[in-house]
């Protein structure tokens, strides 16, 4: 169920969801709501959408200066593996980024 909350000029927020479990996204940030039906009880808490892609971001920001380095042969294939793995926190096999080319994690981060 979609339920959109529009005011005079805007919309509001928006809820995605229904009775018992739902996310709510509006002006005052993003919210998961839960609640025990028939009894009153519930649970809300606030999520943080946008530093998750802030993260993404920078890891990209960060694979994009490594490949420019190690296009311009300015650090060793085994720096390289190195920092590529804690960028990313798992590793490609060399003949498989040569193969599919030196931005193949892009793809799995965004």
């Amino acid at each position: 169920m979609l339920k959109i909350n529009v005011g005079k000029t805007e919309i509001i927020s928006v809820t995605i969801g229904k009775r018992g479990a739902s996310l709510n996204i509006g002006h005052k940030g993003t919210y998961v709501n839960s609640d025990i039906l028939k009894t009153g009880l519930n649970y809300r808490e606030e999520i943080n959408l946008a530093g998750a892609g802030a993260m993404k971001a920078s890891k990209i920001n960060q694979l994009e200066k490594l490949e420019e380095l190690y296009l311009k042969e300015n650090i060793f294939d085994s720096e390289y593996q190195k920092l590529r793995i804690d960028i990313l926190g798992y590793a490609y096999l060399m003949e498989e980024i040569q193969r599919k080319g030196s931005l193949t994690s892009l793809g799995t981060l965004i």
